[in-house]
């Protein structure tokens, strides 16, 4: 699949806390869809074999390691297992789960052959370096929220003790605003949810830059909030 790029506005001035940053991009994104600017969810609900899959999930990763981003990969329901059992394999004895930062050159080349064999669909929301983390994640939740609200489906994220409260207070708020009643979320843990391994390497390749960024980019678009 080629890869796209495009730019959403900035969260509008004054916006300074995790809350009113959430807000501003909620009402853009009603404003882009008004105004039927191209989108993240352009590329997130693409037609595969030309049908619409009803239920889609998609599974959410961050990075922090310079600009906040956040990762949403698009997998459809019928095809999950099969991409289920693809990343299990390349799970080693003794390993419970796959992630990028704790495997050598060789074992990243493999899994991210695998990602681009399932034909799955990528975004990179990308909040920049002036945030604090929470208010990034509001911001890259609010416009992941936005474009998945579009069609529907149901958000899997990453299960992260310290932040499973803050996460439910702000997607609340957000699917409130949005009046985003067909989309749901739950949170798991990588260990019992492969496929949170497919925004894992997605992040890492895209946060590592140079040749790993080229890899993923035929299957990923960016786009900044």
């Amino acid at each position: 699949m080629a890869s796209a790029s495009f730019a959403t506005p900035n969260p509008v001035e004054g916006a300074t806390d995790a809350r009113s940053l959430a807000r501003s991009r909620t009402a853009l994104a009603k404003r882009r869809r008004n105004n039927h600017d191209v989108s993240a969810a352009t590329h997130l609900n693409l037609r595969y074999n030309g049908t619409q899959m009803a239920a889609t999930h998609y599974f959410v990763d961050e990075s922090k390691a310079g600009s906040y981003l956040l990762v949403a990969v698009e997998v459809p329901s019928d095809v999950q297992p099969a991409i289920r059992k693809e990343l299990r394999s390349l799970v080693l004895p003794g390993q419970r789960r796959l992630h990028m930062t704790k495997e050598r050159d060789s074992r990243r080349r493999a899994i991210i052959a695998a990602i681009q064999a399932a034909g799955v669909k990528a975004v990179v929301y990308d909040a920049g370096r002036s945030l604090r983390d929470l208010a990034a994640r509001a911001v890259c939740l609010a416009a992941l929220v936005a474009d998945v609200a579009e069609s529907g489906g149901r958000i899997v994220l990453e299960r992260d003790e310290s932040l499973g409260t803050w996460d439910d207070q702000r997607l609340i708020e957000i699917t409130r605003n949005l009046e985003a009643g067909l989309v749901r979320y739950e949170h798991r843990s990588p260990t019992e949810e492969l496929l949170l391994g497919l925004p894992d390497a997605i992040a890492w390749c895209w946060a590592k830059g140079g040749d790993w960024r080229r890899q993923v980019a035929p299957f990923t678009v960016t786009c900044a909030v």
